[in-house]
């Protein structure tokens, strides 16, 4: 009976196991595709400051 026990306690474990183990894939995938759409943005963002700085630079050049 103590065996049943133990058997049910350990498949327990193991099932939470790989529960957890599979929630975390899930969050390290998700984090991944952040960290994308994260670094799309900030490439976007400064391509879009460099053409801004170089508007001003040209509006410098042709004002002088």
């Amino acid at each position: 009976d103590l065996s049943l026990e133990s058997d049910n306690s350990f498949l327990e474990l193991s099932i939470g196991y790989q529960e957890i183990h599979s929630d975390m894939v899930v969050m390290q995938e998700q984090l991944r595709v952040v960290r994308q759409e994260r670094d799309e943005y900030l490439q976007q963002r400064n391509n879009l400051i460099d053409q801004q700085n170089q508007s001003m630079q040209d509006c410098v050049i042709a004002k002088s």
